[in-house]
């Protein structure tokens, strides 16, 4: 099946040969790649009336994207700046901030126009231009492999040493006519003297065919110092066609991993003019790429080490963890979530490097989450699920209580971005399988089956079916009232929460006297807990009263209201006050 990567491609006819070949191109990769849908326009007006439909049909279309991508190749056409700019907005209403990706042909006359418009500040995602086939070419591969991380090419030599980028071997792309390849002095300069010394090299090979005794072994002499020469100057030419396109590559992973940045757009210009010296300084101020990079050569060197002694890895990997959590309260650190960024990116790397046990993705995605990386965090849970899934069921329980958990947990990410569908059919599997397990062992899993069911409640309620929505709460408030019966410690705080919720269904359906009995129970319930430990049950007390404070304002009784009002605003001064200290 293949992921929902939507990339639009508009051309005209008759644009440049080589672009309408990129379109050509695009197809071919359609085909041929397993895990990408690529839809084709042929010009910029066609895709933006492909854009501009009812909210219903565009909605439907996002619906099915992961990202998206849109190239603009096109050299005559008016590009319908406002009809994109309504399809992003729709895209992050749907689905958050959104990821969007733009190549548009330096050729056209509105480029600068649309370059400066989708640049702004108020967008994360950004427009580069391309001038020349490679370039685009190029660019794409990257991009989408950075994206996709299934989808691999190599970068190689053709048979006149000519770098060239390849997929399964076959040459897709040359680096020739590379924009920032083109406009770097020193390369250009590098390639012209590497001109010359070969047409030297010929001509006394030449001059060699006439020559004999000491003047043939000479121009022999001469021959070999050029040859020296040369193949000094081609290994110098490799890097830098090598260091230019893994300086490109670092800024698309650091733009698709951080977001683009000020910074990030400064050393793409820096690129784009050739100024490949300036965009490193740009791109790595303070040697984190560098680090980067040593961080991979240490990653290298201990799975080397790793393969004889792997608890060489789990010992690495408990002080990545044990980083992580120094990390987490670093408060004064202002790069402190790079920084655990990296730990948990390292120690994904060890653990499935090395084929060791899984246990970091669940807690990556959570803490992507939390900075508001949805797709990556996303990404993070479908990997977990996928291994979850392909684990042998030496233990049927354990392995299908991994497997619900792995479904609640991208449910809940899916439910976050607001892709309800994807969320409701993954919390449906994981409360199937829970509900089996409950009938088996009751004791350990039916706290599970009420979880679900209160977090699909919650769904059902967004997407206003609160008859369904009520039917699952009011099913999880007799689980949990039976498990606290025998057990109040552990769920009499989970009762009352429940309870809550339930109330606020009521209230919203305008049921105000049901509403106000279940929040009246849930807030005595709370309230006895407080007595033993205030400080751990104040948000939820807050949560609760403030619930009963608007239903009594809702029924116009008002003095009871401003009471319950008043009480909220103390009870969250004295919170912020113990958060803060």
């Amino acid at each position: 099946m293949k992921k929902r990567i939507k990339i639009f491609a508009a051309f005209d006819k008759d644009v440049e040969e080589d672009v309408v070949r990129f379109g050509d191109f695009l197809c071919g990769l359609n085909a041929q790649c397993t895990g990408v849908e690529i839809s084709v326009f042929k010009s910029e007006k066609e895709l933006c009336e492909s854009l501009e439909q009812s909210k219903e049909q565009i909605d439907a279309e996002l619906n099915t994207c992961e990202y998206f991508l849109l190239i603009l190749g096109g050299k005559n056409d008016e590009f319908a700046l406002d009809k994109l700019n309504r399809a992003i907005e729709r895209y992050a209403d749907t689905h958050g901030n959104p990821d969007v990706h733009i190549f548009v042909n330096a050729a056209n006359k509105d480029a600068d126009k649309v370059i400066s418009y989708f640049a702004s500040e108020q967008y994360e995602h950004y427009v580069e231009q391309f001038k020349h086939h490679d370039t685009l070419k190029a660019k794409f591969l990257i991009w989408l492999s950075a994206k996709q991380k299934d989808f691999a090419y190599e970068v190689d030599k053709d048979i006149h040493g000519a770098p060239v980028i390849k997929m399964g071997g076959v040459p897709i792309s040359g680096l020739l006519d590379f924009d920032a390849l083109l406009n770097n002095e020193d390369y250009q300069d590098a390639k012209k003297k590497l001109l010359r010394m070969r047409a030297k090299r010929e001509n006394r090979r030449e001059e060699l065919l006439e020559k004999e005794g000491e003047d043939r072994n000479d121009l022999w002499d001469d021959i070999s110092a050029l040859a020296k020469k040369i193949e000094k100057l081609q290994d110098e030419i490799a890097a830098m066609e090598k260091g230019t396109l893994a300086l490109y590559q670092n800024y698309a992973k650091m733009t698709l991993a951080n977001g683009y940045s000020k910074r990030l757009k400064r050393a793409l210009e820096c690129i784009e003019l050739g100024e490949l010296d300036s965009a490193k300084r740009v791109l790595d101020p303070d040697g984190s790429v560098s680090n980067l990079k040593a961080l991979v050569n240490e990653n290298e060197i201990l799975a080397a080490r790793i393969e004889t002694n792997k608890k060489i890895a789990e010992q690495e990997i408990n002080i990545l963890f044990a980083e992580i959590d120094r990390l987490k309260l670093d408060t004064g650190n202002k790069n402190r979530f790079e920084e655990i960024e990296k730990r948990y990116a390292s120690i994904e790397y060890f653990q499935e490097k090395l084929d060791l046990e899984m246990t970091v993705l669940f807690d990556y995605a959570m803490f992507l989450s939390e900075q508001n990386k949805h797709n990556a965090a996303i990404e993070k849970c479908i990997k977990a699920l996928d291994i979850y899934r392909k684990l042998p069921e030496t233990n049927s329980d354990v392995y299908l209580s991994d497997v619900s958990s792995a479904l609640n947990i991208l449910a809940y990410m899916q439910y976050k971005t607001n892709r309800y569908t994807e969320a409701e059919t993954n919390y449906a599997e994981a409360l199937e399988i829970r509900r089996k397990l409950a009938e088996a062992n009751p004791d350990v899993y039916l706290v599970d089956v009420a979880n679900t069911m209160n977090y699909l409640a919650g769904l059902q309620n967004r997407t206003n079916r609160y008859t369904e929505a009520e039917a699952n709460n009011t099913k999880a408030l007799e689980i949990i009232r039976k498990l606290a019966e025998t057990n109040p410690d552990t769920y009499l705080a989970y009762l009352a929460n429940t309870m809550n919720n339930l109330a606020f269904l009521q209230y919203q359906t305008n049921r105000y006297t049901e509403a106000e009995a279940n929040i009246t129970e849930a807030l005595e319930i709370i309230r006895k807990l407080a007595e033993a430990n205030s400080d751990a049950y104040l948000s939820d007390i807050a949560d609760i009263i403030n619930n009963l404070a608007n239903l009594q304002y809702k029924t116009n009784r008002y003095m009871e209201a401003e009471a319950n009002f008043t009480e909220v605003l103390g009870i969250m001064c004295v919170y912020l006050i113990i958060k803060m200290i």
